[in-house]
């Protein structure tokens, strides 16, 4: 069965791919009505909703900026939190699992592949250099290729990433887009002397059970790595083995450096002055020396920076550890009567929420706890009583801002991690409630209500993973609405990075498996999946799923085609969100490089695709006035070549449009505007360079842009003639 064209520039010669199964029905085990017998007559003649009928592709009630930004806060705020997650499971991790701190900002160092210009850059400003990385740098002008010794989640991927970039500044390389990390689970097998690359760093972290690395090794293809100008740095828990005087060569032993510097370092953003006073504070010097690893030095001013943006005062910049607040929570728990557990319960997960959504939710839990056969007491609400009255885990705070009513908060800063998971174990009754609830929040119309049950629901699956994915997570995943779709992505987002990431490979498995799924929900999911932190982890896997999953075509039967036009724009609105989202968490190169390769392939879907996403990128602003991806197009001519090719993908006949043109006309009229300044010589040329090499590759395209530059040029002149004293002399 194929579908009519809706499209008449659409090629004919395409061929459909086969229609799938159809897609089974998932009842939602939340639902609180009672489902309407399928016997019963229809009060009208349509057919029974399917999944397509209800997909969204956006928030059909979207909120104000202003929640979106106080959301991504919450959000951003909640990366420092999700690595303290315990699972209970003590195996080893290391860097290639963990999510950096580098200035109080979470970055994304890739699993492999390049890591990007914006995170070295990042990683440069708050870098402390250990005793070990002098020793490294001279090492790799005797030798290409070392390795760095050193115990896990000390820095030793932080130390190997600055060491690179300042040996190819040295010998006069580009740094951007030469410096690859290598994958993990391939060790050195990998690194043949066909596969070394030219003019490249290479950094290869070993798992921390690998056995240890051969010197023999190192030997074998050292000359390789010097005739093609690389070098290569490998990381590992052990010393190589093989001949002594080989292994002291070839090896560099690493040691931390102090985590007082790298707490000072990540401050610097303060201002020194400022920096250096927080740290001489009594209990922030105290904190800080009890730091056993730079990681956690880093993961301590985050916490400070989050608190001092937030206008804590000096004695409270420093939660300190919750178990006095924790014991006096448990015991609420147990002795407190039914609403006001209620109470805290939703405190716990919607801390720092304004005090009307949290009781307002907490009514709905309340809801939840009717009485039934097994329960025959529902709790008891004391409707005029105040927070004087509450738990006195629970705290009322300030408004936020005018309008915004008062806050709830908890006791401690840091209590709701260890308080939920204390509800989750010690109340087994709660979980059936629980989960419902927490499936509901994640479709409450304010963003930041969303965001805390996505994470809510990440710390829970690291408790009882099965259970969550099987109740909550897929249950939003199939949904096919916009907020429970978000909702997914958040959760397994956070999941991913929780425990230092311990469950980042279940997650990637279970996503990989909705990306080929039949189900149009499903792949919209895997897609926002791919837009967070775990596409931006390993952009490689999720640009090349988005990609399958752009050029798919979406089937419905018994004639629905409508439905499926429908599911098919929105599926391609998703995707340019996720390919706009992984771009700006710092995987600029490789979405570039991803969407000139789909600009190549011969299926109008993909083609689309890629002009689409050029348009949104190319209003993307760079560190200056000109756009970011003219900036980065001076910096590599392979940039410079995708973006090219990008270019006249968009502009061609089939996806020509005015956005188009207009996208193009900016930047000709900023290189127009900025051409007697002496310092943007470089990005005027690679806009004048761009529109030469348009002309050059196609006369029709030429044509095109003669046409629209006298366009641009009449408006102009009418806008500027326009002006009302002339308007008057006419």
């Amino acid at each position: 069965m194929t579908a009519p064209n809706a499209d008449a520039d659409e090629p004919q010669d395409e061929v459909a791919a086969p229609e799938p199964a159809e897609e089974p029905h998932v009842e939602n085990p939340f639902a609180l009505e009672k489902p309407s017998d399928p016997q019963e007559p229809k009060p009208t003649d349509e057919a029974p909703a399917k999944e397509g009928d209800r997909f969204e592709d956006s928030d059909p009630n979207a909120e104000s900026g202003d929640d979106d930004a106080a959301a991504h806060r919450d959000r951003m705020r909640g990366y420092s939190r999700y690595a303290s997650y315990s699972s209970g499971d003590n195996s080893d991790t290391y860097q290639a699992e963990q999510i950096n701190f580098y200035a109080g900002e979470p970055s994304v160092v890739p699993m492999h592949g390049a890591v990007p210009g914006t995170v070295l850059r990042r990683l440069e400003e708050c870098y402390v250099e250990p005793p070990a990385a002098r020793r490294l740098l001279a090492a790799l002008s005797s030798s290409p290729v070392q390795c760095l010794v050193g115990p896990p989640s000390h820095g030793r991927t932080t130390t190997a990433l600055a060491v690179a970039v300042r040996h190819l500044r040295e010998r006069r390389l580009k740094v951007d887009g030469n410096v690859d990390i290598l994958a993990a689970e391939q060790g050195l097998g990998a690194v043949t002397k066909k596969t070394v690359p030219d003019g490249k760093a290479l950094i290869l972290t070993l798992p921390p059970d690998a056995s240890a690395p051969d010197v023999a090794w190192f030997g074998a293809i050292a000359e390789t790595f010097r005739d093609r100008g690389s070098f290569m740095i490998v990381i590992s828990t052990q010393e190589p083995a093989g001949a002594a005087v080989l292994r002291d060569e070839l090896t560099v032993r690493y040691e931390p450096p102090p985590v007082t510097a790298v707490f000072r370092r990540h401050l610097r953003r303060l201002g020194d002055a400022e920096a250096d006073r927080i740290s001489t504070l009594p209990e922030v010097r105290d904190a800080v020396r009890g730091c056993a690893t730079p990681r956690t030095a880093a993961l301590l001013a985050v916490e400070v920076l989050d608190n001092r943006n937030n206008g804590l005062p000096d004695s409270e910049l420093l939660s300190g550890e919750p178990s006095d607040h924790l014991a006096s929570a448990r015991k609420e728990l147990r002795e407190s009567e039914l609403w006001d557990r209620i109470l805290l319960v939703a405190s716990t997960v919607m801390a720092d929420l304004s005090a009307g959504s949290v009781t307002r939710e907490a009514f709905r839990l309340a809801e939840l706890h009717k009485p039934n056969d097994v329960q025959a007491d529902g709790p008891k609400v004391e409707w005029f009583t105040g927070p004087e009255r509450w738990p006195s885990s629970i705290k009322l705070g300030d408004a936020s801002a005018e309008g915004a009513g008062r806050t709830v908060r908890l006791s401690h800063p840091r209590l709701s991690v260890p308080l939920l998971r204390a509800i989750w174990e010690d109340h087994v009754g709660e979980r059936d409630v629980l989960l419902p609830w927490l499936y509901g929040l994640g479709l409450h119309p304010h963003k930041r209500v969303r965001v805390k049950a996505a994470q809510a629901v990440a710390q829970l699956a690291c408790y009882d993973f099965d259970v969550v994915m099987r109740e909550v997570l897929q249950v939003w995943a199939i949904d096919g609405q916009f907020r429970s779709r978000e909702s997914c992505a958040l959760a397994l987002e956070a999941l991913a990075v929780a425990a230092d990431g311990r469950f980042a490979k279940r997650v990637r498995g279970q996503v990989r498996g909705w990306a080929g799924s039949n189900s149009v929900a499903l792949r919209a999911t895997a897609v926002a999946v791919y837009g967070t932190f775990l596409g931006a982890q390993d952009p490689d896997e999720a640009l090349s799923r988005i990609r399958e999953i752009a050029g798919s075509k979406v089937f419905r039967g018994n004639g629905q085609w409508r439905a499926a036009e429908q599911a098919e724009a929105g599926l391609a609105n998703i995707v340019l969100r996720a390919v706009i989202d992984v771009f700006n968490a710092g995987a600029q190169e490789k979405v570039i490089h991803a969407l000139a390769g789909w600009a190549d392939i011969p299926a109008w879907r993909w083609r689309r695709a890629a002009a689409r996403g050029l348009r949104e990128l190319a209003r993307l602003d760079g560190a200056g006035p000109w756009p970011l991806l003219v900036e980065l197009s001076v910096v590599q001519d392979s940039t410079y070549d995708a973006v090219l090719r990008l270019w006249r993908n968009a502009l061609e006949a089939k996806h020509r449009d005015e956005a188009s043109w207009e996208a193009l006309r900016r930047w000709l009229k900023q290189a127009q505007d900025l051409r007697n300044n002496d310092s943007a010589g470089s990005l005027r040329a690679v806009v004048q360079r761009l529109e030469a090499d348009l002309r050059a590759g196609s006369p029709d395209l030429g044509r095109h842009l003669d046409f629209h530059q006298q366009i641009w040029k009449f408006r102009e002149r009418r806008r500027t003639d326009s002006t009302p004293f002339k308007e008057i002399d006419r």
